[in-house]
């Protein structure tokens, strides 16, 4: 039997069984002791590789569903920067489980807080992924610029905005008519919303509006 020629051609391919019996043929047949060493050098580099081959990657073992990089769980290394486009499929697999939730609203907004990198300019680039439900969440829990609020104002929550988010007066006056003026200077969060902190300019602007609170 061409037990030498069968190891370096098909090697990889074969069983254990395969292997444990090409010993025995070898233990048992008419073979050099030269030849037999070299079969079973090769023999024990098979059952090495599959050893190898067998094991399983970190990758390998974490479930599909949960979202941990591998990274973190090896001490001492330093987890590699997400790319937007990484940190755009994490947070898309992470809405579509919340979604199904029951308290779907307050995991939201826990998740906003948990992941400091979904920011401004990350909902900027994303603001299609988020829906209306998501969007209120998120002037409810993060600080947006006047730039971004005037960017999207149509398509956000004006009582939302107006409940929870610090905005200066010309803002105010801008989007006045959109505003519930009752909720920005009674329940906001503007210092200027107590008469006593106001500009003569915003003053005068509620008068001539007709406002009295």
């Amino acid at each position: 039997m061409q037990v030498l020629e069968i190891l370096k051609k098909n090697g990889t391919e074969l069983y254990p069984e395969d292997l444990a019996f090409f010993e025995a043929e070898l233990d048992t047949g008419d073979y050099p002791l030269e030849y037999i060493d070299q079969c079973k050098d090769l023999i024990a580099e098979i059952r090495n590789q599959k050893k190898h081959a067998a094991k399983p990657k970190v990758q390998d073992v974490i479930p599909s569903n949960i979202l941990v990089d591998p990274d973190k769980l090896v001490p001492g290394v330093k987890p590699k920067e997400k790319t937007p486009q990484e940190r755009l499929n994490e947070l898309t697999h992470a809405l579509n489980q919340m979604r199904t939730a029951t308290n779907y609203k307050t995991r939201f907004k826990q998740y906003l807080v948990d992941h400091p990198e979904i920011d401004e300019a990350f909902i900027d680039q994303n603001i299609a992924v988020f829906q209306l439900g998501e969007l209120e969440s998120i002037l409810m829990v993060m600080q947006l610029s006047e730039d971004f609020l005037d960017k999207y104002f149509s398509s956000l929550d004006a009582d939302k905005i107006a409940r929870y988010q610090l905005f200066s007066e010309k803002f105010f006056i801008r989007h006045y008519a959109q505003m519930d003026a009752e909720i920005v200077l009674t329940k906001g969060k503007n210092d200027w919303r107590k008469k006593e902190n106001r500009s003569t300019q915003l003053d005068v602007f509620l008068r001539l509006k007709g406002v009295k609170l």
